[in-house]
This record gives structure tokens, C-alpha cells and sequence, in this order.
């Protein structure tokens, strides 16, 4: 949980230091394995991470992956819900781990997966802080010109507030039809308790 609790320009400062293409901890660690005699591949070079507009995505995918703790805490809370005579109704039915799991586990555990998702969907719609610290104007080749990027260069350096607003609306209608979509896909796989 740890990790998610770093203020996102202190993150991107540590992760500009982990992707460094030339000194950075993870083409450290990859370097064994794919470059210099003793590596198992020797032609390939350990990537440029945020230099390289392939590996901007990848980097930051992984990058999202360090800040999962309030997902993973709320998913916690989830499981302690669970009652626990589900699990001995279901052993006494034959389950085993795998049919706990599908028929016990994933049932009641659906609302805190719906809310995860619908968090998750809000969340990357507001990706702006890494990409806007870690490569400023989206480089390499705009691939990391996101959205909520796209929207703050329009608001304050180039002061066309107007233009921002009407961004800033379609952002909202945008995320709020995904949000709907998702409610609405999920009304028969949702199963709430008491229901």
C-alpha cells in the first residue's frame, strides 16, 4: 500500500530514474539477460524506455501497476465480507478451490469488482500527471499525449479557456457514458447480498 501513498511528482521523479535508458535500475536488471557476451539474447539493447515511442505505453502501464495498493486494500475488505458458511455450504456440495472460487468468491465479491472497474475507468481517463512531468509535450512522437494533458496545454499555456472548458465537458460526457456502459453491462453479473 505503501507505493500509493508517494505524491505522483516524487513517483515520476523515481521512475525517470528507473527507466533511465542508460543508468536506470531496469535496463540494469535486464541487461544480464539481453545484452553483452554473457546475456542469452546479445543483439538486443534494454529498451529506451521513456525515449522510445514503443516503450512509452509499456512504461507507464507498469508505472500504474506501483500505485494498485487502494484497489488491492479495497478488494481486501471485499473478502472479509465474504461469509464464511458459503465456503463450508460449498465444500459440503464436492467445491473445491476452483469452484469456490468461480461459484462463492467471484458472486459476492462482484460489487467491489464493479466499483475497482468504474474507478478504474475514471482514473485513466485523468492520466496527467506522470506522462506531463516524466515526457513534457507527450515525446516521444506524442505518445504520451494524453487527454487531461491535451486539456491543461490548452487551459494555461496556450490560455484558450474556452476551448479547455469544452474539453473538459466532453471528458466528463465521455467518462460518464463508459461509466454508465459499465454499470449496465454488469447488471446480471453483479450479485449484491440480500438481493
Amino acid at each position: 500500500f505503501l507505493p500509493s501513498l508517494v505524491p505522483a511528482v516524487a513517483s515520476a521523479i523515481l521512475w525517470l530514474w528507473i527507466f533511465n535508458g542508460q543508468y536506470g535500475v531496469l535496463n540494469f536488471a535486464l541487461a544480464p539477460l539481453l545484452g553483452g557476451a554473457h546475456g542469452h539474447w546479445p543483439h538486443l539493447d534494454p529498451p529506451g524506455w521513456i525515449t522510445n515511442a514503443y516503450w512509452v505505453k509499456p512504461a507507464l502501464i507498469l508505472m500504474s501497476m506501483w500505485g494498485t495498493g487502494n484497489a488491492v486494500v479495497i478488494y481486501l475488505a471485499g473478502l472479509q465480507d465474504v461469509p464464511q458458511q458459503l465456503y463450508e455450504a460449498a465444500e459440503l456440495d464436492g467445491a473445491g478451490f476452483l469452484g469456490k472460487l468461480r461459484h462463492v468468491t467471484i458472486p459476492m465479491m462482484s460489487p467491489v469488482i464493479l466499483f475497482n472497474l468504474i474507478m478504474g475507468i475514471i482514473g485513466s481517463m485523468q492520466m496527467f500527471a506522470l506522462p506531463y512531468i516524466m515526457m513534457p509535450g507527450g515525446q516521444p512522437a506524442r505518445s504520451a499525449y494524453f487527454y487531461a494533458v491535451y486539456l491543461y496545454d490548452n487551459a494555461l499555456p496556450y490560455l484558450q479557456m474556452g476551448y479547455a472548458s469544452a474539453m473538459a465537458w466532453i471528458l466528463f460526457l465521455i467518462t460518464l457514458s463508459l461509466t454508465l456502459l459499465a454499470l449496465r453491462l454488469s447488471q446480471r453479473h453483479v450479485h449484491y447480498e440480500g438481493v
